[in-house]
């Protein structure tokens, strides 16, 4: 088994690296020095150290390179809190009232939530070279789902139109 570490700040590896082969017994405990260095903390950034076990060589039912356990441990810096946000730099955000929900749009995003409940209706995360990078409609979901069962494809592409259609009619009169 290899013993892999990785320390990370906010999700990104920052140093990495493979521990010595360990002969430990089963049910048994060593301690370890894992040897990474005190990273250049940046402002407000979380800072954690995750240790990886790997087969090396391929086993039965296992193969090698599978992970077959991990930790991750917060790791205690004292880390220098992150500046207050210049609002003023913030991209514009419109926000759009209907009867039943409010939308905001975002440069990248559209949200919707219902006025009611708060429950998030709708998400779009678009990205400027592609149209639709990411979408979520909870309506959409739940009439494909019943469409594959009661009424094929075909339902769900006629009922995704007229909510399109309904939704820019909404935009167009609400502007």
């Amino acid at each position: 088994v290899e013993t892999r570490w990785e320390l990370s700040a906010d999700g990104e590896v920052v140093q990495s690296g493979i521990l010595p082969q360990l002969d430990l017994a089963p049910h048994s405990a060593t301690q370890v020095k894992v040897p990474f260095t005190r990273p250049d903390l940046t402002p407000g950034a979380e800072y954690w150290l995750n240790i990886s076990f790997i087969t090396s060589r391929e086993q039965p039912l296992v193969p090698a390179g599978h992970e077959i356990a991990f930790e991750q441990f917060a790791l205690p810096f004292d880390v220098p809190e992150s500046g207050l946000i210049d609002m003023s730099r913030l991209p514009a955000l419109k926000v759009l009232e209907f009867q039943d929900s409010v939308r905001l749009d975002g440069r990248d995003f559209t949200a919707a939530f219902d006025k009611e409940t708060a429950a998030l209706l709708s998400y779009y995360y678009y990205d400027r070279e592609e149209n639709v990078k990411f979408g979520v409609s909870l309506s959409a979901a739940i009439l494909f789902y019943a469409g594959n069962i009661y009424g094929g494809i075909n339902s769900v592409r006629n009922y995704n139109y007229y909510e399109n259609e309904k939704y820019l009619q909404r935009i167009i009169a609400n502007e």
